[in-house]
C-alpha cells in the first residue's frame, strides 16, 4: 500500500492508549503501554473515550504541549485513545545531514556543491571521485554529434575526442580569455605554441613553436618543426634518410648543456667552439747550449687552446679517441761530432720518433728540422709531450729556434 511521508515501518500516525483514574481530566505522558505522547500540531490529533470520538476545542483542547486536556472527569478504569497524524511538507531547504538516493534523480537549474562528492563511491577522497571497478570514465557530450571522455584504462589516463582536435590552453585566472598552448589535430599532428617567446616551448633557444607532423602518401615522412619570428629548424625523417638543420637561411646551432658545441653557418661552413685543439712555440728566445748524451723536454708557449687541455708543456686528452698532433724543431749550430738527434713525441700509450745523424755531414750545418706528424690512440687523461734526445760525442752548441712548434686536435 502507498504511503504519503514517512514509510509503515516509521509510522504514518502513532496511536496511544490511557487507563485513566477516577476524576481525571487529562492525559499526558507515557500510556498504558510506555510510550510518550508527543505531537507538534493539536489539528492533527484525533481523540476516544471508550470508542466514542470526542470534539476538539468542545470535548477537550490541546493547548499545553504533549497534553490532552479539559476532558470531562472521566471515571475509573475509562480508556482514552488519542491518535496522532505525522506533519510533513514537500521538502524546499537545506539537508544538514547524509542522505542517499536509491533510483535516477534528476536535477535542473544550477546546483551548487560543498565538500567532496563521489560518483559510484561511498566516501570520496578527492572534491570530485569518480569509481567504476570496469571502467572508470566521466564523458562530456554536446547533446549532439561530439562526445570527449576522460578514462582511466589500468594505470594509463586517457583523453579521448570523437572528432575534431584537442587544444589546452592557460594563462587567466578564469580561463575564459587564456592562450592556446598545445594542439593536436584529428590526423595527430601536434603544435605546443606561445605568443610571448618568453614563455614559450624551448625558450633557451628563443623558439615559440613547435609543431609535429607525420607526412603520409608519397611523401613517407616525419617531421618536429620549432620556428620562431625569423627563423625555422626542423628534425625530419623522409624516405629512408634522417634529416637536421634550418629550414629558412639561418646558421644552425648544436648544443650541449645550453653551450654551443658546433656552429653550421649559413653556407655550410662548419666550426667546433668547444672541440679539443691547440697550438703551442717555444718560448721566447732559443732553447739553447743543449747538452749531448741527454734527453731534453720542449719548453713550449701556448698560442691557442681551445678546450684548456695544454699546460706545462704538456697536453692532456680530456676524452679517448684519436688525436692529430704535430712537432716541427727548428734545430740551430747543429754539431756533426753528435752521434744523433732523435725528436720524440711521447704519448701515454706510445712514442714516435724522428731521427737525423749530423756525422752524415762535412761540417756542423747551420740549420736542421726535424718532424713528426701522427694520428695518436689516446684515452681520456692520456698526455702527450715533445723530447729531444741528444746522442754522445760533440759540445753542448745547438739549441731549439723559437719558431719550432707544437700542435694538435680531437679528429674523431
Amino acid at each position: 500500500m502507498p504511503y504519503i511521508g514517512r514509510s509503515p515501518t516509521q509510522a504514518v500516525r502513532a496511536r496511544y492508549y490511557y487507563t485513566v483514574a477516577s476524576g481525571a481530566t487529562s492525559v499526558t505522558g507515557s500510556d498504558d503501554n510506555s510510550n510518550t505522547l508527543i505531537f507538534s500540531d493539536g489539528e492533527f490529533v484525533d481523540v476516544s473515550l471508550n470508542g466514542v470520538t470526542l470534539v476538539a476545542g468542545t470535548d477537550y483542547v490541546t493547548t499545553t504541549a504533549n497534553t490532552i486536556g479539559s476532558l470531562s472527569a472521566m471515571s475509573a478504569n475509562d480508556v482514552v485513545e488519542v491518535v496522532v497524524y505525522d506533519v510533513f511538507s514537500v521538502f524546499d531547504g537545506n539537508v544538514n545531514s547524509d542522505f542517499s538516493i536509491g533510483g535516477d534523480a534528476t536535477v535542473a537549474g544550477t546546483t551548487s556543491l560543498t565538500g567532496k562528492v563521489g560518483i559510484g563511491i561511498a566516501t570520496a577522497s578527492e572534491m570530485l571521485e569518480v569509481f567504476n571497478a570496469a571502467s572508470p570514465a566521466i564523458q562530456l557530450n554536446d547533446g549532439g554529434d561530439y562526445q570527449a571522455q576522460f578514462v582511466l584504462a589500468g594505470n594509463d589516463l586517457e583523453i579521448r575526442g570523437s572528432s575534431g582536435q584537442l587544444e589546452l590552453y592557460n594563462g587567466t585566472a578564469d580561463g575564459a580569455s587564456s592562450t592556446k598552448h598545445f594542439v593536436m589535430a584529428a590526423n595527430g599532428e601536434v603544435t605546443f605554441s606561445a605568443e610571448d617567446p618568453a614563455n614559450a616551448a624551448f625558450n633557451s633557444f628563443n623558439a615559440n613553436a613547435l609543431t609535429v607532423n607525420k607526412y603520409g602518401g608519397t611523401t613517407n615522412g616525419s617531421a618536429f618543426t620549432a620556428s620562431s619570428s625569423n627563423a625555422t629548424a626542423a628534425i625530419a625523417a623522409e624516405n629512408a634518410k634522417g634529416q637536421i638543420g634550418t629550414v629558412t637561411n639561418h646558421p644552425l646551432e648544436i648544443r650541449t648543456n645550453n653551450t654551443v658545441a658546433m656552429n653550421i653557418d649559413a653556407t655550410g661552413a662548419v666550426t667546433k667552439p668547444l672541440q679539443p685543439a691547440f697550438n703551442c712555440i717555444l718560448g721566447a728566445g732559443n732553447q739553447g747550449s743543449l747538452a749531448v748524451s741527454t734527453l731534453h723536454t720542449v719548453l713550449f708557449t701556448e698560442v691557442y687552446d681551445q678546450n684548456a687541455d695544454f699546460a706545462s708543456n704538456t697536453f692532456t686528452a680530456p676524452v679517448t679517441g684519436k688525436y692529430q698532433l704535430q712537432s716541427n724543431l727548428y734545430i740551430n749550430a747543429m754539431d756533426d761530432a753528435t752521434s744523433f738527434f732523435q725528436l720524440m713525441l711521447v704519448t701515454s700509450n706510445r712514442t714516435y720518433y724522428a731521427i737525423i745523424d749530423p756525422r752524415a755531414f762535412d761540417s756542423d750545418p747551420g740549420q736542421c728540422s726535424l718532424q713528426i706528424a701522427v694520428l695518436a690512440d689516446m684515452d681520456a687523461s692520456d698526455t702527450a709531450v715533445v723530447k729531444l734526445q741528444l746522442g754522445s760525442g760533440g759540445s753542448a752548441q745547438s739549441s731549439i729556434y723559437n719558431n719550432s712548434n707544437f700542435s694538435g686536435f680531437l679528429a674523431c
